[in-house]
C-alpha cells in the first residue's frame, strides 16, 4: 500500500488519477473510489461502501453483499489496482483495504489522505507527503504548457515498482 498526504488543494488526486491512468492497464482490475470523506462508522455504511468498491472494479450495476469478507472472496486472486481518494477516517480503510492479503499477488492499493496518522496506523509504509512546493510546480508547469503531473506520477511509478 501507498500513501500519498498533504493538505487540501496541494494536488493528490490529480497526482493519483494521472499515475492511475498511466498503469491501471497493467493490472486485471482497477477502481478509482473518489471523495471518500464521510462517515462510515455503521455496519450498514461500511457494506454499503464495500458493495460500492465491488460494483465498481467489477462493473456490475446494483451488485448487492450481505457480508464484510466480500472484498477478498472476490479480488483475492487478482492483480488490481484500486486508488481510495480523500480519506479522513481509519475505517475506511478497514472497510476497503484491511490488509493486501485480501487482494491478489502484485495489487496496488493507492490512497490519498490529509491525514498521515491514517496511513501510518494502518501500517502504510511507503508515505509520499505532497507539499505546497510542489502544487507550485505543478501550477507554473500547467501554466507553461507541459504537462503537470508526469514527473510527480514517474516518481510514484518508480515507488511502485521498487515495492514489487
Amino acid at each position: 500500500m501507498i500513501g500519498i498526504e498533504g493538505r487540501t488543494g496541494v494536488g493528490k488526486t490529480t497526482i493519483a488519477r494521472a499515475l492511475y491512468s498511466q498503469i491501471s492497464s497493467s493490472f486485471q482490475l482497477s477502481c478509482f473510489m473518489e471523495n471518500l470523506k464521510g462517515s462510515y462508522k455503521s455496519n450498514e455504511s461500511k457494506l454499503a461502501l464495500q458493495n460500492q468498491l465491488l460494483s465498481k472494479i467489477l462493473n456490475q450495476k446494483d451488485m448487492k453483499i450481505d457480508h464484510f469478507g466480500a472484498i477478498k472472496e472476490w479480488l483475492q486472486d487478482q492483480r488490481v489496482l484500486i486508488i481510495l481518494d480523500d480519506v479522513d477516517d481509519r475505517e475506511q480503510l478497514k472497510t476497503l483495504a484491511k490488509e493486501l492479503s485480501w487482494f491478489g499477488s502484485g495489487s496496488r492499493i493507492i490512497v490519498t489522505t490529509e491525514k498521515k496518522k491514517i496511513l501510518k496506523k494502518h501500517g502504510i509504509k511507503h508515505i509520499y507527503h505532497f507539499s505546497t512546493t510542489e502544487a507550485m510546480i505543478m501550477k507554473v508547469m500547467w501554466y507553461g504548457l507541459i504537462l503537470p503531473v508526469v514527473y510527480v506520477a514517474d516518481k510514484m511509478v518508480k515507488i511502485l515498482e521498487d515495492d514489487e
